[in-house]
């Protein structure tokens, strides 16, 4: 294995329905198709490091439900331990309903994700069962309680802390900043975090960093990804593939940008590595299927060039 990390977070059903028109107001669409694809950050994240290599350790809750068993059956047939993920009697799994029109995504609806009650008590034990250089990838798809406490306990411990502020449900709070190593938002968390109105990604970073993060990573779609931290500044190109399905690609991303920098590799190479493994989900179907496994790095990597 690569690299241990602990992936906090989310986890999700998408009921995705792909039509040929947009709905309009009391009219009926027929779909096409309609698929249920396991998801939510933390288990595409999770599926997403364990695929490139690492020993992962999911943190989440599901229901006991339908969908609930979608997500079990999923962990199962990845391999992955349920240690750590809490079936709850009482509170649904997570659903999102998504309209896809060739393969463009309108997100109409979504429930409230059972993951964000999770326990606190398996949140510290996972963690402290983290050593130094270990990880912890967590995202906003959880209670803010559970997000600060779980980064300070890394901090804590030495462990380097990779926080998604997405999905941007609630701002915020200060008081974990100084306990994030890589914060990775897109454009739009990156302003609404720093409360600046620019397209800017470079005045963005560095606002980030005046709150305390150690490194700051905004992603820009197809327009690459900005890195920024005390020293040095990078602009990284996206690479150019046939685009099925965006959805997972921040999670893919993160996925490959924790792989890659548990091997030790340089910041350039780690970010070119993660930027290959969001380009290679976006020509797959969302959730956690897209995340793409080593022999699919392998086989396509030499293939993709970057977009100009």
């Amino acid at each position: 294995m690569a690299g241990k990390c602990v992936v906090i977070g989310g986890l999700i059903v998408d009921v995705l329905f792909d039509l040929d028109t947009w709905p309009k107001p009391n009219t009926t669409v027929w779909a096409s198709q309609v698929r249920f694809v396991a998801g939510g950050k933390g288990l595409n994240m999770a599926v997403g490091c364990h695929r490139l290599g690492m020993d992962v350790t999911l943190v989440g809750q599901v229901g006991d439900d339908f969908a609930g068993k979608i997500i079990l059956d999923t962990l199962a047939h990845e391999q992955l331990s349920t240690t750590y993920v809490e079936v709850n009697e009482i509170s649904p799994t997570g659903v999102v309903g998504v309209l896809l029109k060739n393969t463009i995504p309108a997100f109409i609806g979504s429930t409230e994700s059972g993951s964000r009650a999770i326990s606190l008590a398996h949140v510290h034990k996972a963690v402290t069962d983290l050593q130094p250089n270990d990880y912890l990838v967590i995202n906003q798809e959880v209670e803010h309680r559970i997000i600060e406490h779980a980064l300070k306990t890394a901090k804590s411990r030495g462990v380097i802390t990779v926080f998604n502020p997405a999905p941007l449900g609630t701002q915020v709070q200060p008081v974990v900043w100084c306990h994030v190593d890589y914060l990775i938002p897109n454009l739009y968390e990156a302003q609404v975090i720093t409360g600046i109105n620019s397209d800017n990604p470079a005045l963005l970073a560095q606002s980030l960093l005046d709150l305390g993060i150690a490194h700051a990573i905004i992603t820009l779609g197809e327009k690459g990804i900005y890195y920024a931290d005390r020293q040095l500044r990078l602009s990284i190109p996206a690479y150019d593939v046939q685009v099925v399905d965006t959805t997972g690609a921040s999670d893919a991303f993160i996925a490959g940008f924790v792989s890659a920098h548990a091997k030790k590799q340089p910041i350039d190479k780690v970010l070119r590595y993660a930027a290959v493994v969001a380009a290679l989900a976006c020509t797959q179907q969302s959730g956690a299927q897209a995340m793409p496994t080593l022999a699919q790095l392998d086989e396509h990597v030499a293939l993709l060039r970057p977009t100009e």
